[in-house]
């Protein structure tokens, strides 16, 4: 079961309009206070399937967010 400060970060990223780093980065600064330690936590919930029943679409975004990141920096990495 989430903990209510789960849920709120979820709630928070789930309003983002768009999940450019600096808007996100502001955004979670200004809710949570270390922005490091706020990805960290949403990067965990990302695999929970507690927060997958609580915010499917938020965890959905996020996780293709999280795989083209990834992906973009394999390449890079291959190139």
């Amino acid at each position: 079961m989430l903990q209510p400060s789960e849920q709120r970060l979820l709630d928070v990223v789930g309003q983002l309009p768009t999940l450019d780093e600096r808007v996100t980065a502001a955004r979670l600064h200004v809710e949570f206070g270390n922005v490091t330690r706020a990805w960290q936590r949403l990067n965990a919930l990302l695999e929970r399937e507690d927060a997958l029943a609580y915010a499917p679409a938020t965890v959905h975004r996020l996780r293709r967010y999280r795989d083209q990141r990834n992906a973009r920096r394999t390449t890079r990495r291959v190139a």
